[in-house]
Parts: C-alpha cells; structure tokens; sequence
C-alpha cells in the first residue's frame, strides 16, 4: 500500500477549495423574511401606481410604441415578455399575473419559484418602457435577482410552516450573502465615483444644484433653498455616507459588528427618507430603505423575540384533530403568521378530556393560560388577540361571531374536502446549501457586477471607452446592467417645465398636462407637482433630455398619444386639433443667480379629429 506522501500526482483525489467568511458578513433569515415581504409589498404598490397609465406607458397608442423602443432603445440580450403584445388586455393580463406572484412571494410560498418568476414579471416591465425609470426600479430588480440566491423563504412563511425539521438556522454565511452585502455596497461606493467632479467634490454645490431641479424638488426642497448655508454641508454629508456608510457592514468585530450594522441600517434608512423629504422620487425611498432590512442583526430579533414570548402567549395551548391534515396545517400557519412561535400544538387524541370535547362540538380546543377554553370561531378571535402584530383584527372580528361562526361549522363539517385542497403544501426539509458550482457562479457574478460599474463610471463620469461587448450583452440577459449615477457627475442644469397646450376644434385652448387647469406661462409655483406622478415626472425630464439631440420620434409619439386619448374620450367641437408642446428652459446658476426663462416649441403637431 502506498503512503500518503509517496502518492504519485495523478493519483492524488482533488480538494475542492473552502470559501470561508467571517461570521461577521452573516445575515439573519428572519430579517430576509422582512426583506421578502417588503419586496412583494413593493411590487404591489409599484403595480398599482403603473396601472394608472397603463395605455399611455405600456401600449401601442403610448408614448412609447414597441417599433420605437425596440428601433432605438432595446440593447443587444434584454428581453421583455410584455413585448408578446400591445393589447391593452394582454398587458393588463400580465400586470395582474405579476401581482399574483407578488403576493406569492409575501406569503413565501415557494419562496424561490415566485422570487423567480417576479424578477422574471418585474424585469420584462421594467424593460418596456426605460423612459420612465429609476434608481429605485433598478435596485428593486437587483434585490429579486440576488434573493433567487438567498433564503428568503425560511422565516415566517408557508415554507417554514411545511418545514418540520426546522434545522435553518436563524444566522447564516455564505456566498449569496456576501454577494448580496457587496451589491448594496456598490450602490453608494459607483455613486460616489460617479460624483467625482469639482462640482460635488470641491465647490460643494451639487446638493444645491439637485434641489434646484424643477422637475423634482418637493415643497420642502423648495423651502431648503432659503438656507443656502446648510447646502455646503449636505453636500459633504452625502460624499462621506455613500463613500464610508457601506464599510460599517464590514467591520470584522464579533462583539460589535451587530452595532455597527444597526447603525448602517438606521442611517441609510434616515437617509433615503430625508431624500424623499426634499425630491420627489415615490418609491425610490422606500426602495432604497428596503434593501438595508436584511442587514437588521440577530441580537435585534432575539431581543424582540424575547419581548414578544410572553408567559400569555407560551402558556396558550391548541388541541386539534391529529387525523385532519388540514386542521394541522392550519394551526401551523395561525401560529407562524401571527407570530405566536411558542404556542403549544397538542392533537386531541392526546388528552381524553379534549378528545370528548372535540368530537362533541367537531371543534377545535384554544386553552388560554388560565384554562379558559375558547371553541370554533372564538379560538380564532381569541388567537388574533393574543398576536404581536395581530391584535387588532381580533377586536375586529369579534363582533361578527353570528357570522363567523357558521362559517367554521361550515369548514369543520367539510374539512376532508379542504383537505384535499391542501396537498399541494406538501412538507419537506428546509436547508441553506451552496455547492462548489453556485459559489463559482455567484463569485463570477459579483466580478460581472464590478466591471459593468467600472465600464459605467469610466464611460459616464470619465469619458473613457465603453465595456467590451460581451461581458454587457450578458448583463443585460441576466438584468445586471447597472449605473448609479444620481444626480452626477453634475445634476441636470438645463431646467424648467412642460407646458402642453392643446386647440379644440372650437378653437378653445386646453391645457393637456392639467385639463382642469387654464393654460399659463408663468412659473408654477412648485413646477414638480404639474405632473401626475414619479413616472410620468421622470418621463418629462427625460422627453426634455432626447431632444438634446434634435431626435423626434420620442415627442412625435408624445403628440401621437394625447392625440389618440383626447379625441376617443371627447366629441365634435371638443375634439382635439392641434398640440403644441413647450418647455420653459431655465439654466440653473451659481449662488442664486436667475436666468432668464425661454420658451422652447418642441413639436407642434396637427391631430386627425375623429
């Protein structure tokens, strides 16, 4: 037999090398479940917010038509699936499949599968229409992507319901994690580079130049303007956030690296809301802020958990039926999404006493800490009073007793047929895995991620060469593609407002940002508020942006829609003639200085009256 040391080379087994990280980059899977719920909530309000334009930014009678954008706009390896059609059902159909998935994701059943399926959902509308975009989109897009990696799904969710071994832990290291933790990171690290300009860097204007910008300062940034002596210094404070903020996530200090990170978590947090304060950018902050929850540390939870195990709560017993597998089910997910972790979960067969009980009312047994017993719709009032987060839907229902009632009577009585309802949450071993394969995949990913920024910044910010084709064609397959370039190098300094007015066919002017408004020159007094949402304001900035370089078809197709949307609602001498489209150009100065504001005529088009 051959030693280990006179093995010959060819023989030797191979050893797969180890990624080891500190324990300090860990995340918490409960603070991931509030990261997956704050992501699907965000779908849904994103959803919700889109519908309001659905025509205008999603069909053919919009802004932008699919020959326009995949002619001008659709870079080589991006795909969209609301490119099937222009049919305002058939996209409609599909918004409502994405907020199925949504709500999937919230509940986290196959917390992966959904995950999947909304980046794929949420990637697809994203790409129909780049024009309306943001920061905010972008990141809710790198949040789904890398939560495909992540154990969204562990906490608090109908796949942890199903997971009776329960063998995840609550803190956990692995590639994802960091992967995750790095491309948060980046956001602010490229924003940072991309701010590397006199303007941000030594004069110290570029706070004062983005809250002079009319298509998004709030009335609050407005006022800001009074104070000019603050601006210097929010200027300094956001270098030094974006730049130092992110390294309080990687401090390697096992006793107070969980204080470091509440304090990266609450700041960011502070500091996308205090943006929200002064520029009207919508879910933007919400957006940001929600990225910081999955760094929310263990000792948070423990503690919170500790508060939230009362002896009111831990001495709550429920007896149920051990032959319905639906009635155990259902006890599992009462106890886990009211958040009553250590109630007791006893079959009836257990106990002779709640055994003649059960079979007496066909009922299920709610014992409070006192032996109060609570039956049918009652246990359930009684459980959602005693939740942490819960408590005031017990109040809620407990007048509807005359109704709830026969409703579990109902249930109870045909609990077999529910239970066939049930067998696709079929039970399973949970367990946080990353082979050998998704390590390489992950690492190779972040490396992706690092050049694309670096390609992005030497091209926006430097003026340097673009990134070499291949690495941005698979970017934009996998929907990578990133650029923080917020407000930077240098916010836009060409600004003003739209004034759209239309002529009716009684020769009537109409003001088509506003119909219920007179048509006027003069400066609104908050310009930003004249448009109808965060979408339909950053379109504005951007239409404005294209004719920088004399391109029509974007205004030609702006035309086209209210063209198209006025004269199907009006009729006969309401009909929509002619529309003109202007912009009241104001460059912003230095120091207060006013320029003077000229009127500039994009398009002026004729319209064919039905």
């Amino acid at each position: 037999m051959l030693s280990k040391t006179n093995t010959p080379s060819s023989m030797r087994s191979f050893t797969v090398p180890k990624f080891d990280f500190p324990e300090t980059l860990s995340l918490d899977t409960r603070s991931l479940a509030l990261l997956r719920i704050a992501i699907g909530l965000l779908i849904l309000a994103d959803l919700l917010q889109r519908s309001q334009d659905l025509v205008a930014h999603y069909t053919e009678s919009g802004v932008m038509p699919q020959s326009l954008l995949i002619s001008k706009y659709l870079t080589a390896g991006t795909w969209s699936l609301f490119l099937i059609s222009g049919n305002v059902w058939i996209i409609g159909t599909l918004f409502v499949i994405t907020g199925i998935c949504a709500i999937g994701l919230i509940g986290g059943y196959r917390t992966r599968l959904f995950t999947f399926l909304c980046w794929v959902l949420i990637s697809s509308l994203q790409a129909r229409n780049w024009m309306i975009l943001d920061g905010g989109d972008l990141t809710l897009r790198l949040m789904l992507f890398w939560g495909m990696f992540l154990p969204l799904g562990a906490r608090f969710s109908i796949d942890s319901v199903l997971d009776l071994e329960k063998k995840t832990p609550n803190q956990f290291v692995n590639m994802a994690a960091v992967a995750y933790t790095l491309q948060i990171a980046f956001i602010y690290w490229f924003a940072f580079l991309w701010k590397a300009n006199p303007v941000w860097l030594s004069e110290f204007r570029g706070v004062y130049y983005a809250i002079q910008m009319d298509f998004f300062a709030s009335p609050l940034g407005h006022w800001l303007r009074n104070y000019p002596d603050l601006l210097p210094v929010f200027n300094i404070a956001t270098l030094i956030i974006e730049l130092g903020g992110p390294f309080l996530l990687f401090i390697p200090s096992k006793k107070y690296a969980w204080i470091f990170r509440s304090i990266a978590v609450v700041n960011f947090i502070l500091t996308h809301f205090s943006f929200a304060a002064f520029l009207e950018i919508g879910l933007f902050a919400w957006i940001s802020a929600s990225s910081w929850l999955a760094f929310i540390p263990s000792q948070f939870w423990d503690k919170l958990q500790t508060a939230i195990n009362t002896p009111e709560r831990s001495q709550i017993k429920i007896y149920y039926d051990r032959e319905c597998i639906f009635c155990f089910k259902t006890v599992l997910l009462l106890r886990t999404f009211l958040i009553l972790p250590t109630t007791q979960m006893l079959p009836a067969q257990s106990d002779a006493y709640m055994l003649s009980v059960m079979r007496y009312y066909n009922s299920w047994i709610v014992v409070d800490r006192f032996g109060n017993e609570y039956l049918k719709f009652a246990g359930i009032v009684y459980l959602f009073k005693s939740s942490p987060i819960a408590s005031w839907v017990g109040f809620l229902l407990a007048p509807l007793q005359e109704i709830g009632t026969p409703a579990y009577e109902w249930i109870a009585t045909h609990r077999q047929t529910a239970s066939k309802y049930t067998q696709g949450f079929t039970f399973y071993s949970m367990q946080i895995r990353e082979n050998f394969f998704q390590k390489c995949l992950i690492a190779s990913l972040i490396g992706l991620i690092i050049f694309m920024n670096i390609g992005n910044v030497r091209m926006g910010a430097w003026g340097e060469p673009a990134s070499p084709y291949l690495p941005t064609w698979i970017a934009n397959v996998l929907r990578v593609n990133q650029g923080w370039s917020m407000f930077a190098p240098v916010p836009m300094l060409r600004d003003g407002w739209f004034v759209v007015m239309g002529t009716l066919a009684n020769s009537s002017a109409v003001n088509l940002l506003n119909p219920e408004q007179n048509v006027t020159w003069e400066k609104p007094e908050i310009p930003s508020k004249i448009y109808k949402n965060r979408r339909w304001r950053k379109y504005h900035a951007d239409l404005w942006k294209t004719t920088w370089n004399k391109s029509t078809s974007e205004i030609d197709n702006y035309v086209r829609y209210y063209c198209l949307t006025w004269n199907k609602n009006h009729e006969s001498d309401e009909q929509l003639w002619k529309v003109r489209v202007s912009f009241m150009e104001e460059f912003t100065l230095p120091d207060y200085k006013i320029s003077p504001i000229e009127q500039r005529v994009l398009k002026e088009g004729e319209c064919n009256p039905q």
